[in-house]
């Protein structure tokens, strides 16, 4: 059976030229595109697999709810993001929000349709090293607590409240050495590459500095 393939974007040249890519391929039947997301959920087949070309517009339009819903489990709809610019961040929040994968705007026809099918296969569609990284962040957020040690939690707390290493070592009376070893752990368990990052997980998860709760007085800035 051919795959049911749905285009959904705003935008009428992209629907139209995106269908037209796809119209006449044996292993694809293409239905009608539509806008939005909601409208997809009108027009969405029950009992049928459908995998859904979703351009970053409808994204954005729709919000995450919307996305949620589309991926939730047991709806047999696959969402493939066709993207107007490549973000790691991004790839990492739709991955883990359940989308199957992440296609940029300049990949080629045969590309795409290479996606398709992957996707309609139940396969994740993209680089390797996003998905473990996604893994990795599901995993940290799924279970915080467990993940880090008391310790590592706290120094993650003060990374995000701006704190250097010099300044941690000061407030918790560790060497500047064991905090840099502490940090190199919790990137490594979070699945950071950079303060930036671990500092958007610790937001997420809501960690915070203890010395915000005032366990201990705040170093003055340093230059």
């Amino acid at each position: 059976m051919p795959i049911l393939v749905l285009v959904v974007d705003p935008r009428p040249l992209v629907r139209e030229a995106l269908t037209r890519l796809l119209v006449g391929e044996g292993e694809f039947e293409v239905g009608r595109p539509v806008p939005t997301l909601e409208e997809l959920f009108v027009r969405e087949p029950a009992g049928r697999q459908v995998v859904a070309l979703v351009g970053a517009p409808a994204l954005r339009q729709a919000g995450e709810q919307a996305l949620r819903e589309a991926t939730r489990s047991g709806r047999s709809l696959r969402i493939l993001v066709l993207a107007d610019e490549y973000n790691e961040e991004a790839v990492c929040r739709l991955l883990m929000l359940g989308c199957s994968g992440y296609l940029s705007a300049d990949a080629s026809g045969d590309t795409l349709k290479k996606a398709i099918e992957a996707v309609a296969r139940g396969e994740i569609w993209a680089e390797r090293q996003m998905v473990a990284r996604t893994l990795q962040r599901a995993l940290a957020a799924a279970g915080a607590d467990d993940l880090l040690t008391s310790r590592e939690r706290e120094i993650l707390g003060l990374l995000r409240g701006g704190h250097t290493n010099r300044q941690i070592a000061e407030l918790l009376f560790i060497s500047p050495d064991t905090v840099k070893w502490h940090v190199r752990k919790v990137f490594g368990k979070i699945g950071a590459r950079d303060r930036l990052e671990a500092t958007l997980w610790a937001r997420a998860n809501n960690i915070f500095p203890k010395l915000e709760r005032g366990e201990r007085a705040p170093l003055s800035p340093r230059p």
